[in-house]
């Protein structure tokens, strides 16, 4: 939003400056009831500068709203998954019969693998960048 807020104060002065290089013009400004005369091309200016800002800070709020909605969605569908993923694992430790006790084992098996697969990658990486560095 910060980011947001910054481009637009940018905009915001371009506009001004555009209507403060040409303030001595002043201009008759015709809209729906009727007709603005002698109306100086700075105060356009810093009117449309400042419907600019307004209308950009609202899309932001928007779009910002419609990001927090839809993270809340993801949250509820991922407590939704987790709360089924306890009842499988509940499930499986059930159908196993004992309480929980090969599932343990199991997973601290697979992450003692995966830590000794973990720890081998780094030493092949070195190999190779050594023999490329004596070529």
């Amino acid at each position: 939003m910060k980011d947001i807020v910054i481009v637009l104060l940018l905009v915001a002065i371009v506009i001004l400056v555009f209507g403060a290089v040409n303030q001595d013009q002043q201009i008759d400004f015709d809209y729906i009831a009727g007709t603005w005369e002698s109306v100086s091309v700075f105060v356009l200016a810093a009117i449309g500068a400042g419907v600019t800002l307004l209308v950009g800070l609202g899309a932001a709020a928007a779009a910002r709203q419609r990001v927090v909605g839809d993270r809340h969605k993801l949250e509820r569908e991922l407590e939704q998954v987790y709360k089924r993923l306890r009842a499988a694992e509940q499930t499986a430790r059930l159908q196993t019969g004992s309480a929980g006790e090969e599932p343990r084992a199991a997973a601290a098996e697979a992450e003692g693998e995966v830590s000794a697969a973990a720890a081998a990658e780094p030493e092949a990486e070195d190999s190779t960048s050594r023999e490329d560095t004596s070529a």
